[in-house]
């Protein structure tokens, strides 16, 4: 068990690994396949994040991102699926979830980050989506 918290759990936030998600991915696109239930990805960038690990240094960056992943932990729904994807960088797959929703939830997100009370300076964040419909395969939504 350790070790498999290890190699799919960062270290940093709690929340699942970039190793992880591709492996719900993997899962997910193949009940998109079977079922043909639309499948969304959402890509969160934190903005100017350079600039706030200069000013407030590397321990204040990495308190900013645990904080983001546990309010985007608190904000999606149980079914959907959140991991760090790369240093300031995360993902949510939201299972049986079209563009619509894929909008609505990621607005939900952005509101939630934006409006955080954050004791340094206001952290924003950008956003990518993705849904299965336009996507050949599971790599593929990433790229979108």
């Amino acid at each position: 068990e350790q070790l498999t918290a290890i190699a799919t759990i960062d270290g940093l936030t709690g929340i699942s690994n970039r190793r992880a998600f591709h492996e719900e991915l993997d899962k997910q696109w193949q009940r998109y396949r079977r079922y043909a239930t639309p499948m969304s990805l959402i890509l969160i960038d934190l903005d100017h994040f350079k600039a706030y690990n200069e000013a407030f240094g590397r321990t204040g960056g990495d308190i900013v991102i645990e904080k983001v992943a546990k309010l985007i932990s608190l904000l999606i729904r149980q079914a959907d699926f959140v991991a760090r994807f790369e240093g300031q960088g995360f993902v949510v797959l939201a299972p049986e979830t079209g563009a619509d929703g894929a909008m609505w939830l990621a607005e939900r997100l952005r509101l939630g980050i934006e409006e955080a009370h954050w004791t340094q300076r206001a952290i924003t964040a950008s956003f990518g989506l993705a849904t299965s419909w336009t996507a050949v395969n599971a790599d593929e939504i990433i790229v979108q």
